[in-house]
């Protein structure tokens, strides 16, 4: 059986600042009993359908760059200006091929990569195609993504053809 992911866990120093941050971002509220050592986000629930993010208090700083990190999307034209505004800095601005992302940290300096998106398409049907990279069925209906959402760690469901990786200015890689 495939693994799937459950949890996405950051270590941290404030756990309610940082807790706070992604709860804003992500439009989900912080589960109950959340404190200064452990807080949560969707963790309460066992049939989740997202995965739930998890803040743990640790004693040493961060030392040095993520080696794996979200990516997240949202429509609005403002949405990096709003994650500036709830405490993200911006650390660089990317294109390939007409591919463009911005690259972020949180509060506590943990790297994200956001990218605004006028329309996600949902696939569904019967006859085969591609989305994305990703194999589908033919597209019927097209619909606008409601806030910042996690790209699945590791990738799509169904996988996404191996198309090499490329470096983008500032060191963050993506998937091609």
């Amino acid at each position: 059986m495939a693994a799937r992911t459950g949890n996405i866990a950051f270590d941290c120093d404030d756990v309610l600042k940082l807790a706070a941050f992604w709860s804003a971002m992500l439009g989900r509220s912080l589960d109950k009993g959340s404190n200064e050592f452990f807080a949560s986000i969707g963790g309460a629930g066992g049939e989740r359908r997202e995965p739930a993010w998890y803040f743990n208090k640790v004693p040493e700083p961060k030392q040095a760059k993520n080696r794996i990190h979200i990516d997240l999307v949202n429509p609005a034209p403002d949405a990096v200006d709003e994650l500036v505004r709830l405490g993200a800095t911006v650390i660089g601005k990317h294109q390939i091929r007409g591919h463009r992302w911005t690259v972020m940290q949180d509060p506590e300096g943990n790297e994200f990569c956001g990218e605004v998106v006028v329309e996600l398409i949902t696939a569904v049907g019967d006859k085969g195609g591609k989305v994305g990279g990703l194999a589908t069925g033919r597209v019927r209906e097209q619909r606008r993504v409601p806030r910042w959402r996690a790209q699945p760690i590791g990738g799509w469901p169904g996988g996404r053809p191996a198309r090499g990786r490329e470096q983008g200015a500032g060191g963050g890689s993506r998937d091609r």
